[in-house]
C-alpha cells in the first residue's frame, strides 16, 4: 500500500488533519493534531518490525508520564496499574519495555490501528487525572508501597490493625509498625477530612490503652479543613504535609522511634 492511500485511510478513520511523512526505509512519521497538556504532540510512527507493520509511540507516552509520576506504578498493583492495563486491553494495544504499539493485521486495518493507539495513549495519560475518590485510593496504594521501603528490615508491619476489644473495627490504624522491646508506631494515611477526623478520634481512644508514637501523613495537607488538621496536629505526635517530599524525614522519624541503631539511614 502506498503512502497516499495510507494517508487517506488514516484521515477516514481518525480525522482529516493527518500527515504521513516518510523518514527512511519502511518508516513513516504520522503527524496528528492530538497533544498532551503541555503542548507536545502524541508520537505515532508507522514502521516495519520483522515481517509485520506496526504503529508505535516509541516509548514517548510513558516517558511523558514519567515527568509527573513514577511509571513503575503502572506495572504493579493498584488503581494506576488497573487503568493502564484496562486502556491497553480496551484498544488492543501491546506494551514492551515502555513502548506502546499495535500490529497491523491486514491492508484495511491501518486506519483502525491508528485510531486505537491514539485512544490508548489518551486513556493511559488520563492516569494523571483520576477522579477525587480514585486519587484517594491511589494515595493509599503509594503509601503502602513506601511503608515497606521505609522501615528497618527487623521491624514488623501490620496493616488495618485494631484493638482486640474493638470488634466493630471503629478505631483502625492503617499501619502498626513495631520492633521487639520498642513502643509501636501507629501510622495513618490522611486523604480526606473524614479520614483525618477518624484518625484523630482513633489516636485519642487508643491513648487510653497503649503507649505508642503516632504519625500522620497527608496526601496534601493544604486541601483539607483547617479545623480537622488542627485537631489532628494536637492529637498526633508527628505529621507530614505530604508523602513524596518527606520520604527521608519520615524514614528518620520511624528509625528513631523503633531502632536507635538505625537513626542514620541513607536515602
Amino acid at each position: 500500500m502506498n503512502a497516499e492511500t495510507l494517508e487517506k485511510q488514516f484521515k477516514s478513520s481518525v480525522c482529516s488533519d493527518i500527515e504521513l511523512v516518510k523518514e527512511g526505509i519502511d518508516r513513516y512519521q504520522i503527524f496528528t493534531p492530538f497533544r498532551f497538556d503541555d503542548g507536545d504532540h502524541y508520537v505515532t510512527v508507522l514502521k516495519k518490525r520483522g515481517d509485520r507493520w506496526i504503529i508505535s509511540d516509541e516509548g514517548h507516552t510513558l516517558m511523558h508520564l514519567s515527568y509527573s509520576m513514577d511509571v513503575d506504578n503502572l506495572f504493579g498493583s493498584g488503581n494506576r496499574s488497573e487503568i493502564f492495563h484496562k486502556a491497553l486491553t480496551e484498544y488492543s494495544t501491546s506494551e514492551n519495555d515502555g513502548e506502546l504499539y499495535i500490529e497491523i493485521s491486514d491492508d484495511n486495518s491501518y486506519g483502525n490501528a491508528l485510531y486505537s493507539i491514539i485512544q490508548a495513549i489518551s486513556k493511559v495519560y488520563d492516569v494523571l487525572y483520576l477522579s477525587r475518590e480514585v486519587v484517594k485510593s491511589t494515595f493509599m496504594d503509594d503509601l503502602k508501597q513506601e511503608i515497606h521501603k521505609l522501615i528497618p528490615k527487623n521491624a514488623k508491619v501490620t496493616s488495618k490493625w485494631h484493638d482486640s476489644t474493638d470488634t466493630n473495627m471503629n478505631y483502625v490504624v492503617d499501619y502498626k509498625i513495631e520492633q521487639k522491646g520498642k513502643r509501636p508506631i501507629f501510622l495513618f494515611g490522611l486523604n480526606g477530612n473524614q479520614k483525618i477526623d477518624d484518625a484523630t478520634i482513633t489516636i485519642l481512644w487508643l491513648e487510653k490503652k497503649y503507649d505508642f508514637f503516632s504519625i500522620g501523613i497527608y496526601e496534601d495537607q493544604e486541601k483539607y479543613s483547617r479545623k480537622s488538621v488542627a485537631k489532628m496536629t494536637d492529637a498526633c505526635d508527628r505529621t507530614f504535609s505530604s508523602l513524596p517530599t518527606n520520604i527521608n524525614k519520615i524514614r528518620n522519624v520511624i528509625a528513631e522511634q523503633i531502632d536507635s541503631s538505625a537513626k542514620e539511614i541513607s536515602a
